[in-house]
């Protein structure tokens, strides 16, 4: 089976009915299923603060995807860990003070990757 990361972007499209990509977010999923979903614990936890200012209908729909997502054997979360992000800041850091990138970027980049995936 294929492992497809998915980001903060995913979470909140596929999560809100309301949100401009959410048909594109569940076109892709069908487009790409079967397949094991990898996120980390960063990502959900910018995915449960970006929806825990959302009101309460929102804040919980992320509590019961999170704890959903837990107990899927068909999804890894890598866990942050001091060692994931140090050596890797040089790069991100770099990446954010190019022209052009913004924190929307990594968004749309999702998209783009997914919407033709590797073989």
């Amino acid at each position: 089976m294929r492992a497809v990361f998915a980001d903060t972007g995913y979470w909140i499209a596929i999560s809100n009915p309301r949100d401009a990509l959410h048909l594109q977010a569940k076109a892709v999923s069908r487009a790409l299923s079967p397949v094991r979903l990898v996120t980390s614990e960063t990502v959900l936890t910018e995915y449960l603060n970006d929806f825990g200012q959302r009101g309460e209908f929102l804040r919980r729909t992320a509590v019961r995807l999170t704890e959903r997502l837990r107990r899927d054997p068909n999804t890894t979360i890598v866990r942050q860990t001091s060692p994931h992000f140090g050596p890797h800041w040089p790069c991100t850091l770099h990446a954010l003070t190019r022209p052009g990138v913004t924190p929307t970027a990594p968004r749309s980049a999702l998209w783009n990757a997914t919407a033709s995936p590797r073989r």
